[in-house]
């Protein structure tokens, strides 16, 4: 038995009336894309904010704007993008999530192995403004490997997501210097820190809102289904699937937007403070889930301020100062005098510093309590 479960749109977003008490999701600020796949550069769209050569794919806005994607010769004219999801999905439970004892997707340990995304010189301006918010950057992520970006307000780290999502300066504006290139069979994701901002505004519950994103790549009906059943059981939404997404709470609708970057299999994924809104709980789930994707092969780049996590998570830590790279290293950086005096090292670290004990510091409590038993 199957039912019709295709992505419902909000009246407001097709130019119709609104469903009866359905709250506008558009309150009149530009939002920034979920994700960009790769491909052969197009003409500009007309409209488009920034400048350069528009993507193969933008998705989705806020508000109801047509995705370049409408354009696919899949896509009937006049309709929408997401019509590509008029099939039925299958009833029952959503399939088992991939987990640290889940069966790994095949080509994992090759995929390690590709450089997926390169910076090479890159320095970035906003626009008026002379003072670079990137300057002489230079950085390489290997498929499977987790970097995490550490810096005061204004360090960089923010922007250089930015730049690597390919939304600056073609979204915000501005002017780049240098190279960034990246590559991968799947597209580049990324999740701001605001997810509201990034709710697509043309779903009337969290299953359609998780498809909106697949259903704009041109995947197969099956596929679909099949990838937003496993990203809903992965971030734990079976229990919301029915609901309204714009009333959510906050750290609920930050696990539906990246169940619906999770849904489009990204190569690349760039999370900027993706705990944000998140209880310790959904924090901790969230942190082994991005080591779980590490594991199958997707590179990913974060910047969080959540510094006591990231032992257990990052391959590699770059500190960012004035929009420069300052060091550069494993996560024992994070215990690096340097770090510490600088307020960017682990709470473990920072204590032992201000308790006048000799460095090296430890970088966990697990390493204190060994040198502890040393002393």
């Amino acid at each position: 038995m199957e039912r019709k479960c295709g992505v419902r749109v909000r009246g407001h977003a097709r130019g119709g009336a609104s469903a009866a008490g359905a709250r506008p999701p558009d309150r009149g600020r530009a939002t920034l894309p979920r994700v960009v796949r790769a491909g052969r550069a197009r003409p500009p769209a007309t409209g488009a904010l920034g400048t350069g050569p528009a993507p193969d794919l933008v998705v989705p806005p806020r508000g109801g704007r047509a995705s370049p994607r409408a354009r696919d010769p899949a896509t009937r004219p006049g309709s929408p993008a997401h019509a590509a999801l008029a099939a039925a999905r299958p009833r029952g439970r959503a399939a088992r999530p991939l987990g640290p004892r889940g069966r790994v997707r095949r080509g994992a340990r090759v995929e390690t192995q590709v450089t997926r995304l390169t910076l090479e010189r890159v320095t970035f301006r906003y626009p008026a403004t002379e003072a670079p918010a990137l300057e002489d950057v230079s950085l390489e992520v290997r498929g499977g490997e987790v970097v995490a970006l550490v810096g005061s307000v204004g360090a960089g780290a923010s922007t250089l997501l930015l730049v690597a999502g390919d939304l600056a300066p073609r979204v915000v504006g501005g002017r780049l210097e240098g190279r960034v290139s990246f590559d991968g069979e799947g597209p580049r994701a990324i999740v701001l820190p605001a997810p509201w901002t990034q709710l697509s505004g043309m779903a009337f519950t969290v299953w359609d809102e998780v498809a909106f994103g697949p259903a704009n790549l041109g995947l197969p009906r099956d596929e679909i289904s099949r990838q937003v059943d496993q990203a809903v059981a992965r971030l734990d939404l079976e229990a919301l699937t029915s609901r309204d997404p714009t009333t959510l709470s906050g750290g609920e609708l930050q696990r539906v937007i990246v169940a619906g970057i999770l849904a489009m299999r990204p190569a690349l994924l760039l999370l900027d403070e993706p705990t944000a809104e998140l209880d310790p709980v959904g924090a901790r789930t969230l942190w082994k889930l991005v080591r779980t994707l590490a594991g199958e092969g997707t590179a990913i780049v974060m910047a969080t301020s959540e510094l006591d996590a990231l032992p257990a998570i990052t391959d590699r830590v770059v500190w960012l100062e004035r929009g420069r790279v300052a060091a550069t290293g494993p996560a024992a950086l994070l215990a690096s005098d340097a770090l510490v005096v600088a307020n960017m090292g682990t709470t473990v670290a920072a204590v032992w510093r201000a308790a006048g004990l000799p460095p090296p510091y430890p970088l966990t409590v697990a390493h204190a309590a060994q040198r502890w038993e040393r002393r």
